[in-house]
């Protein structure tokens, strides 16, 4: 009797209780994925997701949110306004930038705190940056040490740095959040 590969995405690893991250899913990840159960996949690339993707989403009934968005650097300053969930933004792709909103990061955040979307898979491309973001904006509302994010952060970066242009942005629990 022939089993099936599980092979988890490059860079996979769980964030937090039913929060997992890693790199772009390809089909000989969603075995793997389906044995997670997944209520929700969160995209964080400037292109659609492909078909495979998406039709995996559809067959499994994960709900797949594809943020892409009009991006900034992370480290910029935050936006005082109120979020509307699921709303679509433009994403730039820069070489040696990892470029995502305080805007963006916040929307993320707000859906992987709400247990009705539980669990979810959070990814980029790559699994490291962008994702990585998202995850320190998670550890500040969490009250991590800042330099515990940043450790965290680096494990799973590329350069194993942060951006020499900015500091991480110690606001960010500041920016409004939906909860629901």
């Amino acid at each position: 009797m022939s089993r099936a590969k599980v092979v988890p995405p490059f860079r996979f690893a769980i964030a937090e209780v039913e929060v997992y991250r890693g790199a772009y899913p390809t089909l000989k990840n969603f075995s793997f994925l389906k044995s997670l159960g997944l209520k929700t996949i969160i995209s964080l690339i400037p292109e659609q997701p492909t078909e495979d993707l998406s039709d995996f989403c559809v067959s499994e009934n994960i709900d797949h949110i594809h943020k892409m968005g009009e991006l900034l650097r992370c480290c910029c300053a935050q936006s005082g306004s109120q979020l509307i969930m699921c709303r679509p933004c433009a994403v730039e792709k820069r070489k040696e930038d990892v470029t995502v909103s305080i805007k963006d990061v916040a929307e993320v955040v707000s859906i992987i705190i709400r247990r009705s979307k539980l669990p979810v898979y959070i990814h980029c491309l790559d699994g490291s940056e962008t994702t990585g973001l998202v995850i320190c904006c998670l550890r500040r509302l969490q009250a991590w040490h800042p330099e515990c994010v940043v450790n965290e952060f680096c494990r799973f970066s590329r350069s194993a740095e942060m951006s020499k242009d900015g500091e991480f942005p110690p606001s960010f629990p500041n920016v409004p959040l939906v909860r629901g």
